[in-house]
């Protein structure tokens, strides 16, 4: 997804209002979120000039590692159990991505 994105408001009223799933522990969440658009919903790239500075908030220490180690874990979990299913999605060669 990258550092910023738009979510359209019917999209957010079809999930209940959540677009995250709260079990996460700041980190992950996003990819999660990503392979259920990718799914059901559609992504519309837009070029925008925006720096981004990287993810610093939490902090880069091991205790941030671990967090996202059990959030990995986690997110695998919901694969292996059916309730995510990572869409099969072709991004090689793709002249859109290429453009970015």
């Amino acid at each position: 997804m990258g550092p910023f994105f738009i979510v359209n408001s019917s999209y957010v009223e079809n999930e209940g209002g959540e677009l995250f799933d709260p079990t996460y522990i700041n980190g992950v969440e996003d990819f999660d979120f990503l392979t259920r658009v990718l799914q059901r919903g559609r992504i519309r790239t837009i070029k925008a000039d925006i720096e981004h500075i990287g993810g610093a908030t939490l902090q880069n220490t091991s205790v941030r590692m671990w967090r996202n180690y059990a959030n990995y874990v986690y997110f695998n979990y919901k694969i292996e159990n059916g309730d995510l299913k990572v869409p099969n999605v072709r991004l090689n060669g793709s002249d859109i991505l290429a453009n970015i």
